[in-house]
């Protein structure tokens, strides 16, 4: 995959909680990338193994809204996303 200032965004993002469920608005608003970037990078880290999508079951949802898909980082996206962003940072130091 190729290395982009988006993709590091979004890994960061998804590094800052690494054992949480990341839902696509809020990698939005924490790695300010805008939405059609984010789920095509999603999207590739799916097809790479980095993440695993499922959806919230309906008895999570409020206010009668539908079901929201989220991802989690795979062990070995978890090792590739870390490497990614030191790998940029050690670029920009």
């Amino acid at each position: 995959m190729r290395t982009t200032h988006a993709l590091i965004a979004v890994a960061q993002a998804i590094l800052d909680n690494p054992d949480e469920r990341h839902f696509g608005y809020d990698l939005i608003q924490r790695s300010g990338i805008q939405s059609g970037i984010l789920y095509a990078i999603l999207r590739r880290m799916l097809e790479h193994g980095w993440l695993e999508d499922a959806w919230e079951h309906p008895t999570e949802t409020t206010h009668g809204r539908p079901p929201r898909r989220y991802y989690t980082i795979t062990p070995a996206g978890r090792t590739e996303l870390e490497q990614l962003v030191n790998d940029a940072n050690e670029k920009t130091a």
